[in-house]
């Protein structure tokens, strides 16, 4: 009888973790929607790109103007111009995304097609920002994020000829919600 308790246990915790998982899946599409949609891109569900066997490997250089007196989140806000450096083809899928949370030290990546639909999203960490910490002057150490207007980087995006361009955004906290703020918008290679 214990065994069959524990297992009921069991089964009844795996379904609500179970419930829970999808109930967040479905919470952060509809975040994502929201977000993607108030900038101008479609969002339908059967747009969503299923995962490839290849990829590009996508050389970039981004220069953002560098403003004197700008705070850090005011220069993360600022466009950039993004020149492709190179671009290959790669074989191998590329990991899916499993939750949205954004934060503002990381970018949304989007492909999208000619009429703005949906294909594919990344959130990654904001390659401009270096993290550094030293010693202070009392030898506790202290920290500091530097904003790197002017790198390369690489960004892998999946090889889809429905996509036509990368887009690259700065989620940015407005106090009550996250915004998309578009930095640079980067066409792609059809294959």
């Amino acid at each position: 009888m214990k065994k069959y308790l524990i297992a009921f246990l069991f089964a009844i915790v795996f379904c609500a973790i179970t419930n829970g998982q999808q109930r967040e899946t479905a919470s952060s599409k509809q975040r994502l929607s929201k977000l993607l949609i108030a900038v101008g891109v479609r969002v339908e569900e059967q747009s969503f790109l299923p995962s490839t066997q290849t990829y590009q490997e996508l050389r970039l250089h981004l220069t953002t103007a560098a403003k004197t007196g700008l705070g850090t989140e005011e220069l993360r806000s600022q466009q950039a111009a993004a020149t492709v450096l190179g671009s290959e083809k790669r074989n191998g899928a590329l990991g899916r995304q499993r939750s949205f949370e954004l934060a503002s030290d990381q970018l949304l990546l989007v492909t999208v097609t000619s009429d703005a639909r949906l294909r594919w999203f990344s959130l990654v960490p904001d390659p401009r920002l270096l993290r550094a910490e030293r010693p202070g002057p009392t030898g506790q150490l202290t920290g500091e994020v530097i904003f790197q207007p002017n790198l390369d980087f690489t960004f892998n995006v999946p090889d889809d000829n429905e996509s036509t361009e990368l887009r690259l955004y700065h989620p940015r906290w407005t106090g009550q919600e996250f915004v998309l703020v578009l930095l640079s918008t980067i066409p792609l290679q059809k294959n």
